[in-house]
């Protein structure tokens, strides 16, 4: 395809993206991220730290997840809120969704994750509304 491997093409396209994209093995260890998911973590490249690595506060919350996306094989979506060590305050939220990656004989290798940054639609949606999370935590979302 346009003198590109599959591969090539994905890479490119998913390097672009204006979302954090992370592709994480069966040890929840980075082993792939684009450029905006090193602006979101504070960490230019996280290949091979595990995931408590860029975000400590999240990470004991957000592994459990990861795992069952492996063991059930079945894709998961919910808002995380938290932060990470560069920020105070309030924190982030972000929309993240996590599909199992499989081998071609259908074994799972890992998980692929997509996050959206929507702390300002969170924020605003707070001021109108009212709190709905009062501690950093999570919504889940199926």
């Amino acid at each position: 395809m346009l003198g590109l491997t599959t591969g090539e093409v994905l890479e490119q396209f998913l390097s672009a993206m204006p979302f954090g994209v992370v592709v994480l093995d069966r040890d929840l260890k980075y082993r792939w991220a684009n450029d905006a998911f090193a602006k979101m973590s504070g960490v230019s490249d996280v290949t091979g730290f595990g995931i408590g690595s860029t975000y400590p506060q999240l990470g004991e919350r957000v592994a459990p997840v990861l795992r069952a996306v492996m063991e059930t094989g079945e894709p998961f979506e919910w808002v995380v809120h938290g932060g990470t060590e560069l920020e105070a305050g309030e924190g982030r939220s972000w929309r993240a969704r996590y599909v199992p990656l499989r081998r071609v004989e259908g074994s799972i290798a890992g998980v692929a994750a997509m996050l959206i940054d929507i702390t300002h639609e969170a924020r605003l949606e707070r001021a109108q509304t009212g709190p709905r999370c009062p501690r950093r935590g999570v919504e889940r979302h199926r």
